[in-house]
């Protein structure tokens, strides 16, 4: 294994960026210590990472660094069915895995275990083929892919769970699934984005499903800021959509659906923008079936909630901002148990932010007071705000 430059234990070698002691109890009573940190170029691969996972050797577990010098040379090594554990620190590389179902594990968590690409354009993490079905990542932060194929992480035609991840400021795509079988769980899509659909996730066929996530602060230029799927089944559960944008063509600030089998429940749409229709979400064919959601908050010219081109949605015992015919436009089959409601300074019941609207251009504050033109001289209790707050 190659030695990392600069190691003196005397603290004044130039490699050192910290020496420090750190105990970690393992497997019951076993205890173990480790010295600080320090960056190494390991065979085309910078980290900045600890001396090792604190992992005892195991038949079938691979460790980075201990047994091999990069992330990758570990992922070759490994039979399907094995383990590769990697130690914290910051991991400059692009790996990919190919025809072999393995567990890639980051021992201290997406926190303090960083995937960062290696400055050359492409995804950081590729999975693909019809082998690699059961294939685990778990405990890593994903970023700083770039360029047209800039995803986090790439899939083709594989089975992935990916778990307690954060896929953050990559440059086309947290997350491509490309006719794989993906489900995520724990995870956060912060700040990613796309020049064309589904900054945060994009789905081309295949299956997708989000469980306790959070979709946030993604953009894309056209379609879907934080989620895109075109085709196969898409699935939301018990997770967080807010504050993603189209910024361009631009439909589904939240989520865009087309030809698509849309399956939501107990998730929530906030705070999501689009320019033209559908600022939480915008589906078009396929079919579509969000139980207990809650939409507020959403901004664009047309239906701040939902927009349905012929995706015959089931909306059942949610709640959504404003009055039926703005918070939420086109073929609703069944909207069961739902309900409209004022969620915020909302004088014209349309289910915009009255402060997003005048901030928009859309309506005239010629006083500045933060009210409506149009409501300035109506009264609060008919319009059925007074004592809200902004």
């Amino acid at each position: 294994m190659a030695t990392p430059a600069n190691s003196s234990r005397s603290g004044k070698g130039k490699g050192w960026r910290s020496v420090w002691i750190g105990m970690t109890i393992l497997t019951g009573s076993m205890v173990s210590l480790y010295w600080g940190e320090f960056p190494a170029t390991l065979e085309g691969a910078t980290v900045v990472s600890p001396r090792g996972t604190l992992l005892p050797a195991i038949p079938g577990m691979h460790r980075v660094p201990e047994d091999h010098p990069t992330i990758q040379c570990a992922i070759d090594a490994a039979l399907p069915g094995e383990t590769v554990v990697v130690a914290p620190g910051f991991w400059e590389e692009r790996i990919s895995i190919r025809n072999k179902a393995i567990t890639l594990r980051g021992v201290s968590g997406a926190e303090r275990t960083t995937l960062s690409g290696t400055g050359s354009p492409g995804p950081v993490v590729t999975v693909e083929g019809a082998l690699a079905r059961g294939t685990r990542i778990e405990g890593f932060t994903v970023s700083g892919a770039y360029g047209e194929q800039g995803h986090g992480i790439l899939v083709r035609g594989a089975d992935l769970s990916v778990r307690d991840a954060r896929l953050e400021r990559n440059s086309s795509s947290g997350m491509l699934n490309d006719g794989g079988e993906v489900t995520l769980y724990g995870c956060t899509l912060d700040s990613n984005q796309s020049t064309v659909a589904g900054g945060g996730v994009r789905a081309l066929g295949g299956d997708t499903t989000l469980v306790s996530c959070t979709v946030s602060r993604n953009s894309a230029g056209t379609f879907g800021g934080g989620i895109f799927a075109e085709g196969g089944r898409l699935q939301v559960i018990d997770s967080r959509i807010s504050s993603n944008r189209t910024t361009s063509g631009a439909w589904g600030g939240g989520m865009w659906a087309e030809r698509t089998e849309v399956f939501a429940s107990g998730s929530s749409f906030s705070g999501n923008s689009s320019i033209e229709s559908g600022g939480a979400a915008y589906l078009r064919g396929g079919t579509a079936d969000l139980f207990r959601c809650d939409f507020s908050g959403n901004t664009s010219e047309m239906a701040y909630g939902l927009f349905s081109e012929g995706a015959h949605v089931r909306l059942r015992e949610s709640t959504l901002c404003g009055i039926a015919g703005d918070a939420v436009v086109g073929d609703m089959v069944d909207t069961t148990g739902s309900r409209f409601s004022d969620c915020y300074l909302d004088c014209n019941r349309n289910g915009m932010r009255d402060t997003d609207e005048i901030a928009m251009g859309f309506q005239p504050d010629a006083d500045g007071n933060g009210i409506l033109d149009a409501c300035e001289q109506a009264d609060p209790v008919e319009l059925g705000w007074a004592g809200e707050q902004p």
